[in-house]
């Protein structure tokens, strides 16, 4: 009897000290961001959630810019970042769960511009593009530059 008493104390301790969840994501354009929470209105948002729930526990998310979210993901313990490209650069440095969405990347310009681009690294080095620091548009920008 004793033993059982033993073994479900040291079940207990362990919850006791199991640390909470940082969650952290970004507001994706285009972003609605939902009146009742202040959290964006987007289906990772909705399955993180869900996610939670199934756990008895709540999600605290923080809805910060992407450089800020994606530093802390790095340095910091106990982090959750959604939406996340996974990358080849960012596969080892994170703990993958799943995906939730698959998407494709595409460049496009005026038709009046009239350009012909023959190759990812010509249309890098011949054009003036925007995107924001840490992205993975931004990484894959400078895979060609």
């Amino acid at each position: 009897m004793k033993k059982c008493f033993f073994v479900l104390l040291i079940m207990f301790q362990q919850y006791s000290y199991a640390e909470e969840l940082t969650v952290v994501t970004e507001c994706n354009q285009p972003c609605n961001i939902r009146e009742s929470d202040g959290l964006p209105d987007s289906l990772p948002t909705a399955v993180i959630i869900e996610l939670f729930k199934l756990t008895n526990d709540s999600a605290n998310i923080q809805v910060l810019p992407w450089a800020r979210a994606y530093d802390l993901a790095l340095t910091q313990k106990n982090v959750l970042i959604y939406s996340i490209s996974k990358t080849n650069k960012r596969k080892k440095l994170f703990s993958w769960i799943g995906d939730i969405l698959i998407e494709r990347y595409y460049v496009w310009e005026l038709k009046e511009t009239n350009t012909l681009v023959t190759s990812n690294e010509a249309f890098y080095n011949s054009k003036v593009f925007a995107t924001y620091r840490g992205s993975n548009e931004h990484d894959l920008s400078l895979i060609h530059i």
